[in-house]
């Protein structure tokens, strides 16, 4: 399993890191989960049982962070904490996928310290029920994050999503994308907390989330809030859920296109702002592929 994983994910003079549970298995990237040095990074984690996460990027550095966590056995629990050094410039993609006997779970949180900036992209394609929390501390002031979730249920499986975004700290600023599409007798909630705290003066957060619908049995929420508990800030959120046009269906048929083709065409079209500036090829291929193979 892992040869293949690495076959499909890391090319020729990647820095890549296997692990296992959090634990060092392989690879010539870095044998701990303290990145110490600004570059491009690729972390393959191996999940089947309870563990702990923490990674830790230090202060000023410039990093590229790719995470791709694979979820199998009975139980697979997975915390993640992240610790972002004062002004860090950080690009996340966090690829999740996986199928256990159980409820697969994520808790992550995320620490943001004073003038660092996070990219944040999040893709999970999960094929069992599964809770994913995702909890984002702008703790300095400065801080900064702009965050992308693409979730597709196809699986017929209830998932529910929360992300919460708190801003503790002045001038700090967030944006949230989220993508969800349900398929197949699936139900998706997605729910999206910003939260300003007092004292977080001039901090800017806005939220966007979007559903799609494919087929009448399947079902998905979206459901925003907002906590503001300080007067000089900008706050937006907003939701819409829609299934695919049958007019756009039926002109891409009739240009030849089978139906599945045509739908699969629609969903690349509405998860494409994932892969907006994304430069690793073969990553953005095999992610691609597994959109296309769970659709």
């Amino acid at each position: 399993m892992v040869t293949a994983i690495i076959n499909d994910l890391v090319a020729t003079g990647d820095r890549y890191s296997v692990f296992h549970n959090g634990v060092f298995m392989s690879g010539n990237g870095p044998e701990s989960l303290v990145i110490a040095e600004s570059g491009i990074y690729k972390f393959i984690h191996l999940i089947d049982a309870t563990c702990e996460i923490a990674i830790t990027i230090n202060p000023g550095l410039e990093v590229t962070l790719m995470e791709f966590y694979y979820c199998t056995g009975d139980v697979a629990s997975v915390a993640i904490d992240y610790d972002i050094g004062a002004g860090a410039r950080v690009e996340l993609v966090r690829f999740k996928q996986g199928e256990c006997a159980g409820v697969i779970r994520f808790i992550t949180n995320t620490n943001i310290k004073e003038n660092t900036y996070i990219n944040n992209r999040n893709l999970s394609i999960i094929s069992t029920a599964c809770e994913l929390t995702d909890n984002v501390y702008l703790r300095g002031k400065g801080g900064e994050i702009a965050m992308t979730n693409v979730t597709i249920n196809t699986f017929g499986k209830e998932q529910n999503h929360c992300y919460d975004i708190h801003h503790l700290a002045p001038r700090t600023t967030s944006t949230l994308h989220n993508y969800g599409i349900s398929k197949n007798h699936s139900l998706l909630n997605i729910k999206s907390n910003g939260l300003i705290a007092r004292g977080a003066k001039k901090a800017e957060l806005r939220q966007k989330s979007k559903g799609l619908i494919i087929g009448t049995a399947a079902r998905l929420s979206a459901d925003p809030i907002l906590q503001i508990d300080e007067y000089d800030v900008i706050a937006s959120h907003g939701a819409s859920i829609g299934a695919i046009n049958e007019d756009e269906l039926y002109y891409l048929m009739s240009r030849g296109l089978t139906y599945e083709s045509a739908e699969k065409l629609i969903v690349s079209g509405f998860v494409n702002p994932f892969f907006n500036g994304l430069g690793d090829d073969i990553s953005i291929d095999y992610m691609k592929r597994m959109i296309d193979n769970n659709l």
